[in-house]
């Protein structure tokens, strides 16, 4: 994208070089549990105002479909009666989501836990629209890579 930045657009100016920006991190898991999706946000401060970026390290997800989220969302809660995540839930929606296969067997395989958050690659949730001074669209998304191996 660094080559690409001036075309894509002229309305994120916190991508001009020679301009700092203070940054922020926060890293977690997103559920506390055993094969859980390492998540993070980067919040960038600018003079032209704050830009957020959210993720975690796998680069798919488990829905396609937004409409899917609140139901996703449901099947991952505790049970409120034992405090416990319920296993019945979870599995009911990723084997009638065939979608997710693909993200289930990536997250319960070796690369779905990282050694730690110095070895982990990182991909954004969001795809953006970009539009430049001429009206041209172009989409970005986001990924940063480790500069120490993947360690799994």
């Amino acid at each position: 994208m660094a080559e690409n930045r001036e075309k894509a657009t002229d309305q994120m100016k916190i991508w001009k070089e020679s301009r700092g920006s203070q940054v922020h991190l926060l890293l977690s898991p997103v559920q506390l549990i055993q094969s859980d999706p390492r998540g993070f946000a980067v919040k960038f401060y600018t003079d032209e105002g704050n830009w957020d970026l959210t993720g975690n390290n796998t680069p798919i997800f488990f829905i396609r479909d937004a409409l899917l989220f609140p139901s996703f969302i449901h099947s991952q809660m505790r049970n409120p009666q034992t405090q416990l995540q319920d296993p019945d839930m979870l599995w009911d929606f990723w084997s009638l989501c065939p979608e997710s296969l693909h993200q289930v067997s990536f997250l319960f395989s070796d690369r779905g836990l990282p050694d730690g958050y110095h070895h982990m690659n990182g991909y954004g949730s969001h795809t953006f629209k970009l539009i430049n001074s001429v009206g041209t669209l172009s989409t970005a998304s986001s990924a940063t890579r480790s500069i120490r191996a993947l360690r799994i």
